[in-house]
């Protein structure tokens, strides 16, 4: 599972089009809020609801560490219904990969958030749509969404808080809809260490 989006999304140049100077600022601050943040430790707490039978809720405490553009989250005393998620990585989606893989096929703002649609440009790709959902006033993630051909989905619906001149994850819902599990949880961010060495 690519979660990464979990977090960041780049800003990028559309195939065929360029979006208006207003937009492409929008997007640029919302999917990378934090440009020159290039390493941070952080403890991680994730409260999960796997739906099955039986219904299974756990609460697990980790790690994340990242240095951009790469994230990875362990997780101590992992139970067995859980095992996939004993490991999270992820690596934030460069400009690069967006253009190359990726062209923009709608945009609505409703007056308080703006909502960009995005198309693969391979035929036959398992995503069917891309969405990103942005606050127009605090000009951050709302919520990224994929949509899958054959039903699949998976989001996440981050909340910030403010750390000097960042604007730092504190909590990410996570909604997965997938044959193999399905899953709602609450990653919760606490105790940054902003600039520490990082190893990946």
């Amino acid at each position: 599972m690519r979660a990464g989006a979990l977090l960041a999304v780049w800003a990028f140049a559309l195939l065929g089009a360029s979006p208006a100077p207003q937009t492409q600022a929008l997007l640029q601050h919302a999917l990378d809020p934090n440009p020159d943040l290039m390493t941070y430790t952080a403890s991680v707490t994730l409260s999960a609801q796997v739906h099955g039978f039986p219904p299974v809720h756990e609460t697990l405490r980790g790690t994340a560490s990242y240095r951009k553009p790469q994230r990875k989250i362990v997780f101590q005393n992992v139970p067995p219904p859980l095992k996939r998620f004993a490991s999270l990585t992820d690596s934030e989606l460069t400009s690069d990969e967006l253009a190359r893989d990726y062209v923009q096929s709608s945009f609505t703002d409703n007056g308080t958030s703006s909502s960009f649609v995005f198309v693969p440009v391979k035929s036959g790709a398992r995503v069917k749509t891309l969405t990103l959902q942005i606050d127009d006033q605090t000009q951050l993630l709302e919520r990224i969404a994929w949509a899958y051909t054959n039903g699949e989905a998976l989001s996440f619906t981050p909340a910030y808080s403010s750390s000097g001149r960042y604007q730092l994850l504190s909590s990410v819902a996570i909604a997965a809809r997938f044959p193999s599990y399905n899953v709602d949880g609450v990653l919760s961010f606490s105790n940054y260490q902003l600039g520490a060495p990082v190893n990946l």
